[in-house]
């Protein structure tokens, strides 16, 4: 009956409608973001693992190269410990001189 109240309505049911909108999208968006980074902390999670099982290894009873070896790694020629691992979104390289610890 009162068309002049028909247009302010209109209005804020489409505001509040584009906010709903936006909010629901900037949420699938940040969750494919915190993906991808909780599947690289898993890398170095693993990698922190590996180095800890590597010394395990060592200390108890293997020579470092036969260590190296059980965790996928290798020793160089100067006797460096070279672990390489690779993310579905990144790689890195550790080298540690075995002979100084």
């Amino acid at each position: 009956m009162n068309k002049k109240g028909d247009i302010p309505v209109l209005i804020l049911v489409i505001g509040v409608f584009s906010i709903c909108t936006l909010a629901i999208i900037s949420f699938f968006v940040s969750d494919s973001r915190a993906s991808k980074d909780l599947l690289e902390i898993g890398m170095f999670e693993k990698f922190q693992i590996d180095l800890e099982t590597f010394y395990f290894y060592k200390n108890a009873w293997d020579t470092p190269d036969e260590a190296a070896r059980k965790i996928g790694a290798r020793t160089d020629d100067e006797g460096n410990l070279v672990i390489e691992r690779e993310g579905e979104f990144s790689s890195f390289r550790y080298i540690e001189d075995l002979d100084s610890g």
